[in-house]
């Protein structure tokens, strides 16, 4: 887990692809206007399993409900940065 953190573009992947994310609670990443995301207090390992069940049952509902083409997901995610660096 991160202790300290300046822009986290991981949080943002994990978002662009749906996924649940489960992060420390530190500041810089509630700053991050990214909804759904799952905070466990550092040091705290039973807050994490906590998470981590909750993610866990998420993820067994999901999986049931929704269909996600990860292939379109990362070609469109791809093609993003290629725009920006063309």
């Amino acid at each position: 887990p991160s202790l300290t953190e300046s822009f986290s573009l991981v949080l943002h992947e994990g978002n662009f692809f749906n996924l649940t994310i489960i992060c420390s609670d530190i500041e810089i990443f509630k700053e991050t206007a990214i909804s759904g995301l799952n905070y466990f207090k550092l040091n705290d390992a039973k807050d994490f399993e906590n998470n981590l069940l909750i993610v866990i049952e998420k993820f067994k509902k999901n999986k049931k409900e929704n269909n996600i083409n990860y292939t379109k997901k990362y070609n469109d995610y791809i093609d993003s940065y290629r725009k920006i660096l063309i």
